[in-house]
């Protein structure tokens, strides 16, 4: 069977190898993936937004299409409207949770566009600040964010502060106080990366 059938697949295992396998083509494919764009978009959105998508069969398959979608919007030459669709379906699915190795990948990619001022991560005037620090302070202290993400982390937040004054206090407002707390521990250097919560 080939790739395309099989991110269709009711075996959640074959349909995550499969979805999986479509992120590494479109990160290192380049223009020979080119054709493949608009069928794997639209399987890859299908799969993230069926109705089983966050069930525990198939949420760890579910990552790796959001992931893949990533991957499509960062490295393949795309229209700048359908990478922007991309990275809209894309934040909104954040933070990833069931498959680790794949959550950290996706977390520190994150990091790394807001480092690089990605305009389509940042929205219009900063508008997915409240919506970037809420993933962040989601993954905080589980075992989807390293030391290094943690480090990323505390590095936005210190820049954030510095440039947006204000509006990172607004952004804030939203979050329930633990989440609060641990975006305070990680600005001031206390935060513990791994292992504390199972995702939340």
């Amino acid at each position: 069977a080939s790739l395309i059938q099989c991110r269709r697949s009711d075996d959640p295992d074959l349909r995550q190898a499969a979805i999986y396998g479509v992120g590494l083509c479109a990160q290192h494919g380049g223009q020979s993936f080119t054709p493949f764009i608009d069928d794997a978009v639209n399987t890859l959105s299908f799969a993230a937004s069926t109705p089983n998508a966050r069930s525990e069969d198939f949420e760890a398959g579910t990552d790796n299409a959001i992931s893949a979608l990533g991957k499509i919007a960062q490295y393949q030459a795309i229209a700048p409207v359908q990478a922007s669709q991309l990275w809209t379906m894309w934040l909104a699915y954040l933070p990833l949770k069931a498959d680790i190795p794949e959550a950290l990948l996706v977390h520190r990619q994150l990091c790394q566009l807001v480092e690089a001022n990605n305009p389509d991560i940042l929205g219009p005037n900063h508008s997915n600040l409240a919506r970037i620090l809420a993933i962040f302070s989601q993954v905080l202290e589980t075992d989807t964010c390293d030391e290094g993400i943690t480090r990323n982390i505390r590095t936005i937040l210190h820049q954030a502060q510095a440039g947006l004054g204000d509006a990172v206090e607004v952004a804030c407002r939203g979050l329930p106080p633990p989440q609060m707390e641990k975006l305070r521990r990680c600005a001031a250097g206390e935060a513990s990366p791994g292992g504390l919560e199972a995702g939340g």
